[in-house]
């Protein structure tokens, strides 16, 4: 699914983005884009363009697009934007991917916290030392006391610790009129194949492909041109190398076998 149409049918006003990498000749083709309903806002640093970054992105659909105002206050790494809301309210939101010392007035903050509040957000549950913010609550946890919803993890290798640093702070006054919804994540297919290490170690797989090689070196003709050759071949190759997969065992389960038979 393409941005604008995921944007549009979920009717979704902005969306914060971090570690955009983007530089501003990357920002202004997508606003000068024929047709599209998006704008990015983009804090770029210019000594390190192709690295940090924070953008936010506006649907024009629904956003009042005359009054935006951003600044980058932390070049890369702090956004500070101005959006039209209500009448003659404006809405202010900041994203960062760094902590700041002084923040302005916010109505709304969001960013991959590496701290959270609450001990539930983290297993194993603790405390941590300072507050995240100043007059602004954790939407999801006001409206979620009890759940556990991590989104970072860390393998079993690492501590197998996890937290949810993800958060959004909003005034307590917009609590009311809030609602946050856990939308479905984009399609994840299975993958491409990948060719198990041990079959290159088979014999009989490999002298079948030579002879493909050397096969695929004559015969040629406008119609069976090197392009058509090269595909068919590599179609083969892979069909040969799954029936080799499925037909042969990993050598780790073959010598699990044996020390379990041995045992």
């Amino acid at each position: 699914m393409s941005s604008q149409k995921f944007v549009r049918e979920q009717k979704i006003g902005i969306i914060a983005l971090q570690k955009t990498h983007l530089s501003k000749m990357d920002e202004d083709p997508i606003n000068q884009l024929p047709g599209s309903r998006l704008f990015v806002v983009l804090s770029i640093d210019p000594n390190q363009s192709n690295a940090k970054g924070a953008a936010l992105v506006l649907n024009k659909n629904i956003m009042d697009m005359s009054q935006v105002k951003s600044i980058g206050l932390v070049l890369g790494r702090a956004l500070l934007c101005t959006i039209g809301w209500h009448k003659e309210h404006k809405l202010m939101i900041l994203e960062i991917t760094q902590s700041l010392k002084d923040k302005p007035n916010l109505d709304v903050m969001l960013s991959d916290f590496n701290l959270v509040e609450d001990p539930l957000d983290h297993l194993p549950p603790k405390h941590d030392i300072f507050s995240a913010t100043n007059a602004l609550i954790d939407g999801w946890r006001h409206e979620n006391p009890d759940s556990l919803r991590y989104s970072f993890a860390q393998s079993a290798q690492q501590g197998g610790r996890q937290s949810r640093i993800d958060h959004i702070y909003v005034r307590e006054n917009f609590i009311p009129f809030n609602y946050l919804s856990n939308i479905r994540s984009p399609f994840v297919g299975k993958g491409r194949w990948a060719l198990p290490l041990h079959v290159l170690k088979d014999k009989k797989l490999g002298r079948q492909l030579q002879k493909d090689i050397i096969s695929s070196k004559t015969n040629r003709s406008d119609e069976y041109n090197p392009q058509i050759v090269f595909k068919i071949f590599k179609t083969k190759v892979i069909t040969l190398c799954r029936d080799t997969a499925k037909n042969s065992k990993h050598p780790s389960m073959t010598q699990h076998s044996q020390r379990k038979s041995s045992n």
